[in-house]
């Protein structure tokens, strides 16, 4: 059997070519940037004024008032000596003023302005290129463009950038005793949560575009149901079908259809029945059929994969850690993921792991935050230890990785 650190890496060894796609701003949130972004003007672009109050053009205490400057297209007219003008914040700075005082340091009487403090040369003004000058390099190459970079980007003047492609995905669930949602089971029949569990599991992590499906338990259906995937995806994800039993077709039909398995088995829990498999640029993931073992190796593996093969520098969970509220038991052998909530005050964490009903409790998992790892030789861990989690994709941000 292949331990969890083994499987991790034979997975990662066989991540997709980073692919490049050019797309507009508003679709690039989310995804690595493949160039390097300068600004073609210098920021700000324009002398201006950081507050709202009055430009003035010296030293002085009293001044006649004139026409208002506001933030819109334009040169100002040039402010005379003697003068000051109402300014909005961000409006251009007029020539002949060389400081802002602040709206509440002031007064005004009869179409007068009464300074009531010293205001300094400069004071409250922002000067063209003191962001940066033109050709300055603002985004560069393998940024996570975030909103914040994409606004970036467009006061660099771009409308779109190159940036890493995403790989296509489909789910397949399986089981001829499996049911839609909007069906009420019949004697050994069960609904399908498996579904919209993985690709939701994917959406958290940014991978929203997965499809999925689902198949019955025969080789045909099997066959005819990774064909079709296959034929508009790179990453088949099938759940359920991969372990032992006799109705439990689904590696059979994988490495009849050409692919080479890199493993069957992996000693955890929950999520032993796990396997991976190769074939010409496409990828096969072979989950469990467990509710919560679909969530664990979509987490520990193929979201890692995704992220690889999507250009994310940081593609590993990080694995961070905390004091246990309570004892953990666990036997030898298998590494243990274990569904958890992280509590943080004072820069320590304490971790909670809820009483389960085993691989099948999704309504126990759904409660977690984290996952909670015990190494496969440890026999458990008491009140207090120290331990190792990793957040769950929707929690933890960009700090869930490294």
């Amino acid at each position: 059997m292949t331990s969890f650190e083994e499987a991790l890496e034979r997975v990662l060894a066989h991540s997709l070519p980073v692919a490049e796609e050019r797309v507009g701003l508003s679709a690039a949130l989310g995804r690595v940037l493949l160039e390097a972004v300068s600004t073609d003007i210098p920021m700000p672009p324009f002398t201006r004024s950081a507050v709202d109050g009055y430009a003035l053009p010296g030293e002085g205490n009293e001044f006649e008032l004139t026409g208002e400057i506001t933030a819109s297209p334009g040169t100002p007219p040039a402010l005379t000596p003697g003068h000051a003008a109402p300014i909005m914040t961000g409006a251009q700075l007029p020539s002949g003023s060389d400081r802002i005082v602040m709206l509440e340091y002031t007064d005004t009487h009869e179409g007068r302005l009464l300074v009531e403090r010293h205001v300094r040369p400069g004071e409250n003004i922002c000067y063209r290129g003191e962001d940066m000058e033109a050709g300055t390099e603002v985004l560069p190459f393998g940024t996570l463009l975030t909103p914040s970079a994409l606004g970036v980007a467009a006061m660099a003047g771009r409308t779109d950038l190159r940036v890493a492609g995403k790989p296509k995905s489909v789910l397949l669930t399986t089981g001829s005793e499996v049911v839609e949602p909007d069906r009420v089971p019949g004697p050994g029949e069960i609904r399908n949560s498996n579904g919209v569990l993985g690709v939701s599991a994917l959406a958290a992590a940014g991978f929203g575009e997965a499809e999925t499906g689902h198949c019955r338990d025969s080789p045909q259906a099997i066959r005819d149901a990774a064909t079709t995937a296959l034929s508009r995806a790179d990453i088949l994800l099938m759940a359920g079908g991969v372990s032992m039993g006799t109705h439990d077709f689904v590696p059979m039909v994988i490495e009849e259809m050409g692919f080479r398995f890199l493993f069957h088995e992996v000693a955890q829990k929950p999520g032993k029945p796990f396997c991976f498999a190769v074939r010409d640029g496409k990828v096969f993931f072979g989950l469990p059929g467990n509710p919560v073992s679909v969530l664990v190796t979509i987490e520990e593996y193929v979201i890692p994969f995704l992220r690889k093969s999507s250009g994310f520098a940081r593609f590993r969970k990080a694995r961070l850690l905390g004091r246990l509220a309570h004892d953990l038991r666990k036997k030898p052998g298998r590494t243990g993921f274990f569904r958890g909530n992280a509590v943080e005050s004072n820069g320590t964490f304490t971790l909670s792991v809820p009483d389960t009903h085993g691989s099948g409790d999704l309504v126990g998992a759904s409660k977690a935050d984290c996952i909670v790892l015990l190494p496969a030789l440890s026999p458990g861990a008491a009140r207090g230890e120290t331990v190792q989690f990793s957040y769950l994709c929707g929690f933890g941000g960009e700090a869930a990785w490294s």
